[in-house]
């Protein structure tokens, strides 16, 4: 297999191609792939924030890790709803989406463009959970958005008692 095709194959995904999809998610030889690809978008992300050295070779690492964690717990909870994707079909298409993360490496907006694509990478999940886990799509929405909705929370959470330490330490 061929670099251009895993490429090719990879934005098929994100065009939420249910081919492209079954395919990658069926095919073992993907796995390589989208272990290289989710490593490349962490590279790309350690460029595009001129985190040269040691980011270059933290950021590969640490992007690969996240996506193993990140893919775990989400066919944890497909798994809860029903699904019946195996981890390693669920992970390679959710790997190779992550070709979209590579628009980080561009200098002062690659964040930006990033935090975009990730909310393309969210319909991207629901549209793989669908097909992986041969589910209906309410549920595969719901496998998707709850782990983004507890990490939404806690976010408040610890915002708000943040702040109101704060607001106690001024009034002194």
């Amino acid at each position: 297999m061929d670099f251009g095709k895993i490429i090719e194959r990879a934005l098929s995904i994100l065009q939420l191609k249910e081919d492209s999809i079954k395919e990658v998610s069926e095919n073992s030889e993907y796995f390589g792939w989208s272990i290289l690809i989710v490593a490349l978008a962490g590279l790309a992300s350690s460029i595009g924030s001129f985190k040269f050295f040691p980011g270059i070779i933290i950021g590969p690492i640490v992007a690969v890790i996240w996506m193993f964690i990140g893919v775990g717990i989400l066919w944890i909870i497909a798994k809860i709803f029903g699904g019946k994707g195996e981890y390693t079909a669920y992970f390679r298409p959710l790997a190779m989406a992550d070709i979209i993360q590579w628009v980080t490496v561009i200098p002062f907006i690659g964040w930006f463009l990033g935090a975009l694509a990730g909310i393309w990478q969210i319909v991207v999940a629901v549209k793989v959970t669908q097909i992986v886990h041969e589910m209906d799509m309410p549920k595969a929405i719901a496998v998707v958005l709850i782990p983004i909705a507890i990490v939404f929370f806690l976010i408040l959470a610890f915002g708000a008692a943040a702040l109101a330490i704060l607001g106690l330490q001024a009034r002194g």
